[in-house]
């Protein structure tokens, strides 16, 4: 399992951001965000709330309640997150033959 740090390393990657970028949208330094990627310190809840929205996860998936990709319902990418915008906004005979496409 990994830790905090870890976790919002790769969601941060995953989402397609820097450090940098990360810091800029809370209004905090570089080096608070290094400093949480490498457990050195730690978010508070509102840090925490916000880096859910900013990267698209669960509380509980970043804080370390769910591994990614055991079942939870966390999407990992933006690709993902596109695939499932886009499918949600057929019509259901659409949404069926997309589905039709995955069965053997």
């Amino acid at each position: 399992m990994r830790d905090f740090g870890e976790r919002l390393k790769l969601f941060r990657k995953q989402a397609g951001l820097t450090q940098d970028d990360v810091a800029a949208q809370l209004g905090l330094t570089k080096n608070a965000i290094s400093q949480w990627e490498r457990n050195v310190s730690q978010p508070d809840l509102a840090n925490l709330v916000a880096l859910r929205t900013m990267l698209r996860v669960s509380l509980d998936v970043l804080v370390g309640g769910d591994e990614p990709g055991d079942g939870g319902d966390a999407v990992q990418s933006a690709v993902e997150r596109t695939l499932i915008k886009r499918f949600r906004a057929l019509p259901p005979k659409k949404r069926a033959a997309v589905l039709d496409l995955f069965d053997p």
